[in-house]
Formats: C-alpha cells, structure tokens, sequence
C-alpha cells in the first residue's frame, strides 16, 4: 500500500509540474505558433531518455500542430506561398528527421540532455537577442505615451 501512495504522489507531483510548462507552451503556441521549448524544458526536468523524449513529444505535438493547422485554414492562413515554403522546407526536414532518428537510438542519454539544453538555451538567447530592440521600444514608449500610443506601438512591432 505504501508503494502505490508513493507512486500516487510521483504522479501528481509529475502533473502539478506539467501545469506550468503546458500553460507556457499554450502562451506561445498561442502568441507565435511554437509550443515546443517549454515541453522540451519539461522533458528535460523529467530526465526522459531520448526514445521517451521522443514518444513523449510526438505526443504533445501531432494534436497541437493539427489543431494549429486547422485554426490557420480557417483564418485563412495557409495561403499558396505559405504551402509552396512548407514543400521546399520539406526535404531538409525529411533528412533532419532521419539524421535525428539515428542519433535518438546511438547517443548516450546524458549526451542527449546535454545536447538538447544547448539547442533550447542558444534558441532561447537568439529569441531574446532578436527581441530586445523591440523590448526597449515598448520600454520607451511606456515611459512617455498613454495606454493607447502603446498598444499602437505594440501592433506596430507585431
């Protein structure tokens, strides 16, 4: 009995853990159509091996990404351009997919965390980089314009 309270407490300690990082995925997959770095961040914390990482993503991401192109379809999103890019784009990630099925099955589990850490923390500090111009923007236009001038400001930069 004590090894299924034990085991009850892993497992809602495991979801009050989720909320946040799924909270965070839903705020950017909402803003910027990228759920991804707070789910990979969630594996990370879990220690998942990289096949678990693997499943455990694909899982998150097949209903996300479905949803996402359907809610797009219907704003009118996926335009001819916008689908002729994802057919160019569609070799390399054909390659990418199998070079990283490869490299899922060979590496060494702390290898991959390691690996993976540096990918998220170098896309995190691009993201950052790339947004601190507009960052100071809004910090400017905060301290001299009303409410309004800043959402316009805001739209503007969107």
């Amino acid at each position: 009995s004590s090894s299924s309270s034990g085991s009850t407490e892993t497992t809602n300690t495991n979801l009050l853990l989720a909320i946040p990082f799924g909270f965070a995925s839903g705020l950017l997959g909402g803003a910027v159509a990228e759920p991804g770095p707070p789910a990979v961040v969630f594996g990370q914390t879990r220690r998942w091996d990289p096949e678990t990482m693997r499943v455990m993503l694909f899982r998150f991401f097949l209903p996300v990404q479905l949803i996402s192109l359907f809610d797009f379809n219907d704003a009118g999103l996926l335009t001819g351009h916008v689908l002729a890019q994802a057919a160019a784009a569609l070799p390399g990630v054909c390659a990418a997919v199998a070079v990283g099925t490869v490299l899922n099955r060979k590496i060494d589990p702390d290898l991959f965390r390691s690996i993976v850490a540096t990918i998220v923390l170098g896309l995190g500090f691009l993201c950052c980089s790339s947004a601190a111009p507009h960052i100071s923007t809004l910090l400017a236009a905060e301290s001299t314009s009303s409410p309004e001038a800043i959402a316009a400001t805001a739209e503007a930069l969107l």
